[in-house]
């Protein structure tokens, strides 16, 4: 399954939340692809979004990276 979402004008809460929400509905092995100009809160949500699924240790920014990989208990 494929699915898409467009997030404008989220605050750090707003993109806490959303972490939260999906860090329930990813599986193992589910690819999240985040795009967006800097200051766009890509680093933010994949920091919350790794802290909700219990990872652990520092989350680089995805910005300058072709690919990370976070391991996490889940």
């Amino acid at each position: 399954m494929t699915a898409s979402w467009s997030l404008d004008d989220v605050d750090l809460v707003g993109l806490d939340i959303i972490a939260s929400r999906l860090a329930l509905a990813l599986k193992s092995g589910d690819v999240i692809a985040l795009s967006g100009p800097l200051g766009a809160g890509k680093t933010t949500f994949a920091r919350a979004l790794v802290t909700r699924l219990g990872g652990e240790g520092e989350v680089p920014s995805p910005t300058f990276a072709l690919m990370q990989r976070y391991e996490t208990d889940r």
